[in-house]
């Protein structure tokens, strides 16, 4: 297994006439989480974008070294006409088994204190809640590296001290590559093993 899960050498991008990145480069290592922070702006989301191939730069080597990446989008993403169980096992369908499928799903909502809720359609969920369906869903596919942009926004200083918790704990278990963008410094540093200030 290689160090580094992913690389950026001298990456540039330009996006409506703004300068996001010049000639930046960066090395995620591999089982560890690794914090993304500084102001709006500069660049945080586009640069975890980047690394889940999902933006090409301008110019730049983007050397990516994962299979199968989870991503928590700011937005959660979920299914309106799907209910929570549906939603969280949808990755997974036709690659495991739905007993199996369904048994993950069940686990990660009740890590997450979300029991009981698998009925549940997204319309009917708070913003805490549809975050944690949406960090559930990429618990249970079981990648090789998690992205995270602004993933516990949404939650209570209680609920997002466990969501950490969970997190740093299935990234330990499964060791895998975690990266977490949040504007809260504070939140980085008890999530993160480093931190990347942009």
């Amino acid at each position: 297994m290689h160090k580094f899960i992913a690389e950026l050498h001298n990456i540039n991008l330009t996006f409506k006439n703004h300068n996001v990145f010049s000639d930046f480069s960066l090395k995620i290592s591999n089982n560890c989480i690794t914090g993304i922070s500084g102001r709006s702006g500069k660049g945080k989301t586009t640069l975890l974008r980047i690394l889940a191939g999902l933006q090409k730069p301008d110019r730049g080597e983007v050397i990516l070294r994962y299979n199968k990446q989870g991503y928590v989008f700011q937005d959660y993403r979920l299914l309106p006409w799907m209910n929570v169980l549906e939603n969280i096992t949808l990755p997974v369908r036709g690659e495991i088994s739905e007993s199996d499928a369904v048994s993950r799903a069940k686990l990660y909502l009740g890590k997450l204190g979300l029991s009981g809720s698998e009925n549940m359609q997204p319309a009917e969920l708070s913003g805490g809640m549809a975050q944690r369906v949406s960090l559930a869903r990429a618990m249970v596919y079981k990648p090789d590296i998690m992205f995270l942009d602004e993933p516990f926004s949404a939650l209570d200083y209680e609920m997002q001290s466990q969501a950490s918790e969970t997190v740093r704990a299935y990234a330990a278990e499964h060791k895998i590559s975690v990266l977490y963008v949040s504007h809260h410094i504070e939140n980085l540093r008890l999530m993160s093993d480093t931190i990347v200030e942009l």
